[in-house]
């Protein structure tokens, strides 16, 4: 099951029900249209519009409490995986070590860290490993929480414009009784937009790492946490200089020099 999935099966059956009474509200008012006089026929498409705006409000409600709770399913996912205020002393300990030996890290080397403290539990240690990395001229980039819920409030927002805003017409037409339409809420409708935002949200989330208490065998023992990790989305690339600033550095090297003979001429 793909990380958006709710999201989707949500929108999927948002739009049956909302294409559905809009099917019904259309084919009553084409009647209208087509057997009563022109005279009559504006109120008599006004009432079958408020015959219908109650089912459509109804959808709508249940559609909007839907995606709140979808929305917080997910969220609780990303929470909780490190704890506050916590440093992991002994990985700390070798994380001190590297950066004392003062060698620069690989991108997997420090890929490989970066797993490890975040398995840790310890925020202090990933911050840690990202000084490693930017030491060692690396980028690196850490999913975490925040960076996730950022991405699924971006999908809820989206969703949430649809289900307020999408009238129930599937086609990009609209007919004579139509007012004009936000031609983007009803593409939106198909739902592409979360296969974006779902890759984003793969590299930025923390949900992958499950952590599992384990009861001890003897009385008295702590209960000890079992912390696994799948997809994370850690990425490393190693910062590469530009010529420009590679002959900047070089001109500004000579230029000081030169100002320092220049001076050590003068004494």
């Amino acid at each position: 099951m793909a990380r958006f999935d709710s999201y989707r099966n949500l929108l999927k059956n948002f739009k049956k029900e909302i294409e559905g009474v809009y099917s019904k509200q259309s084919d009553e008012i084409e009647y209208v249209n087509k057997n009563y006089k022109p005279e009559a026929a504006g109120n008599a498409v006004k009432n079958v519009k408020a015959e219908y705006a109650p089912s459509f409000s109804a959808i709508r409600k249940n559609y909007l409490n839907k995606l709140n709770d979808v929305t917080e399913a997910l969220k609780k996912k990303n929470s909780g995986k490190y704890i506050d205020n916590y440093v992991n002393k002994p990985f700390l300990e070798t994380l001190n070590l590297i950066a004392a030996a003062g060698i620069p890290l690989t991108t997997s080397e420090l890929e490989y860290y970066c797993t490890e403290a975040m398995k840790s539990r310890s925020h202090f240690c990933v911050r840690k490993v990202q000084d490693l990395a930017k030491k060692s001229n690396c980028k690196m980039i850490v999913p975490d929480e925040k960076r996730a819920n950022e991405i699924i409030d971006e999908a809820n927002k989206r969703m949430s414009e649809i289900i307020h805003g999408y009238d129930g017409n599937p086609t990009s037409s609209r007919s004579n009784f139509e007012p004009l339409r936000d031609i983007g809420i009803a593409m939106d409708a198909g739902g592409r937009f979360l296969d974006q935002l779902e890759s984003k949200y793969t590299d930025a989330c923390v949900e992958d790492i499950t952590i599992t208490s384990i009861e001890p065998e003897k009385e008295g023992e702590e209960p000890t946490e079992l912390v696994e990790t799948g997809h994370l989305g850690i990425k490393v690339e190693e910062i590469k200089e530009s010529c420009a600033s590679k002959y900047a550095k070089k001109y500004s090297a000579e230029r000081m020099a030169e100002k320092a003979g220049n001076t050590d001429g003068l004494e």
